[in-house]
């Protein structure tokens, strides 16, 4: 198996898990000072960047999994996975 496409999912993870603990991190530290709204914003933030990521990192771990499995499923995942890797 090649190990690019498994290392490709995994760092785009880790780094959506970095960000985002960031913006959560920074509106915890926000929320003493500012108004509850403001917090809401850094924490709606987070959520935007989770839900862009979750289709890439959704597709490209089914992917990897079918792959594994040796499934002609593979095919129809990696498809969608490159689609939205063209696509950001």
């Amino acid at each position: 198996m090649n190990i690019r496409p498994s290392l490709h999912v995994s760092l785009n993870l880790l780094l959506t898990l970095l960000i985002c603990s960031r913006i959560l991190y920074a509106a915890r530290q926000c929320a003493s000072v500012v108004d509850r709204a403001a917090v809401r914003t850094y924490t709606n933030l987070a959520a935007i960047v989770v839900e862009s990521a979750l289709p890439y990192t959704a597709f490209g771990l089914a992917y990897l999994v079918t792959f594994a499995r040796e499934s002609q499923t593979s095919i129809l995942f990696l498809s969608l996975h490159v689609m939205f890797c063209v696509s950001v």
